[in-house]
């Protein structure tokens, strides 16, 4: 049953893309897209205003449909080429709010300017922030927590038509086998990709992969792409990949085997390493992507919905098989832990072996996304909520957050060590703020 259509009012620039939003469903809906851009519009305004959902680009049509046979009636975003679901979460199990710990204290660093990324690794934290300062674009800046130790790098590249440079054209970061990277874009007609990483001994950055495509403003995906860079522990890889599409059916490319769900050279695919700014393929071809989740000395990658994890030589460790109709939503990975968010559930696997050990019902935070997991809990995060679940007995709780800007955290990563989020202060001096809470103190929460 057809339940409303959306009609694209306008087309946002690219780089500053229009959001479209299904209003009031978001109290009680869980979204399978994962991306918010292209075009605005406005849904059946029946609903009671209670939220939004952002449901992808250039929608099409919505549709009443129950997927799952639940006998709840979901609902289904269709575009040009997407598919997203929205789906109705149980009450159960209950979300309480954590306890207020009196007299303990978060360590808190500040940064001068305002942080746009940040990637954690156990006790370490790397933001990247954007200043006014004539001599810089932009810094990395890697605080080990709790103490007042940092170490900060200079953003001098980037740019060009495509972006206004510095922090504003950093795409990816990442912290793993003492490094901090970052993947940058520029370019004009094209598209210019770079992987610039810097040891946190000491030293400059230093550029350690590069390559090109025509999607700048010729809007060609034809060519090389790099991107899902990721680490943890003394881990730090990253996809390379090809792609060749026939744009024009009058001039058809002659191009080599592709995957046909993604147009990827399938002899192109590859998942790299960086170790001491030096990089080493570890697997070519369709199993090496789509690089997901890096953590406890171990990578997973996700391909038509199977995970299979690898070691650091590449060699593989396990698979975890796919799901019929019930698709991964995001991944994390521990050295005790891969944790799997699907539409209602986070399923829990044993690395080692891809034995599943327990699976979660999230009930009101289905919603939300996946944002780490640890030997004892996982969390959670939404636009103004952040939520722990602890393993030994499943219970959730959600976090009292500050006032002001801090009730609204822009990154949150939960890794072995704790908890890292962050917010700014636009009035302060100090723009950025990291707040850090231990383990210790998150399960004192419950």
């Amino acid at each position: 049953m057809s339940v409303g259509r959306i009609h694209p009012r306008g087309q946002g620039g690219r780089g500053t893309p229009d959001q479209m939003k299904l209003k009031n469903l978001l109290p009680w809906l869980v979204t399978g897209a994962a991306v918010v851009a292209g075009a605005t519009g406005a849904a059946d305004p029946s609903f009671p205003p209670r939220g939004a959902v952002p449901v992808g680009s250039t929608p099409v049509s919505l549709a009443a449909v129950d997927p799952n046979d639940d006998a709840k009636v979901d609902f289904a975003v269709t575009g040009a080429r997407y598919l997203t679901s929205l789906r109705q979460t149980s009450s159960m199990p209950p979300l309480v709010t954590a306890r207020t710990l009196a007299g303990r204290v978060d360590a808190v660093f500040a940064t001068r300017g305002r942080i746009t990324k940040l990637a954690a690794d156990a006790n370490r934290v790397a933001v990247i922030t954007a200043t006014n300062a004539k001599r810089t674009r932009g810094r990395v800046v890697v605080w080990t927590a709790p103490g007042r130790k940092s170490t900060s790098f200079n953003l001098r590249d980037g740019g060009g038509s495509l972006c206004e440079g510095g922090p504003s054209c950093v795409d990816e970061l990442a912290l793993g086998a003492g490094e901090v990277a970052w993947l940058f874009r520029t370019g004009g007609n094209s598209l210019e990709l770079f992987v610039v990483a810097a040891k946190l001994s000491g030293g400059a950055p230093k550029y350690v992969d590069q390559t090109g495509n025509g999607y700048g403003a010729g809007y060609d995906p034809n060519g090389g792409w790099l991107g899902q860079l990721l680490g943890g522990g003394s881990l730090l890889a990253y996809n390379t990949w090809t792609i060749c599409e026939t744009l024009d059916p009058h001039e058809p490319r002659a191009c080599p085997p592709t995957d046909p769900a993604t147009h990827h050279v399938l002899a192109e695919e590859r998942l790299v390493r960086i170790a001491a700014n030096r990089l080493a393929v570890v697997r070519r071809g369709a199993g090496s992507y789509r690089l997901s989740a890096v953590g406890g000395g171990r990578m997973a990658v996700e391909t038509a919905g199977a995970v299979t994890l690898f070691a650091p030589s590449g060699s593989r460790v396990a698979t975890i098989a796919a799901v019929n109709g019930d698709p991964s939503r995001a991944i994390a990975l521990s050295r005790t832990r891969l944790a799997i968010a699907r539409t209602l559930t986070l399923d829990l696997y044993d690395p080692a072996t891809g034995t599943e050990v327990q699976s979660i019902p999230l009930g009101p935070a289905a919603a939300l996304q996946l944002a780490g997991v640890n030997s004892k809990l996982a969390m959670l995060r939404g636009p103004s909520r952040l939520v722990l679940v602890r393993l030994s007995d499943t219970k959730q709780i959600s976090l009292p957050l500050r006032s002001g800007p801090a009730a609204t955290p822009l990154y949150a990563r939960l890794t072995e060590a704790g908890l890292f989020y962050a917010y700014n202060m636009p009035r302060a001096s100090a723009k950025g703020r990291i707040v850090f809470e231990p383990n210790a103190k998150l399960l004192a929460r419950f």
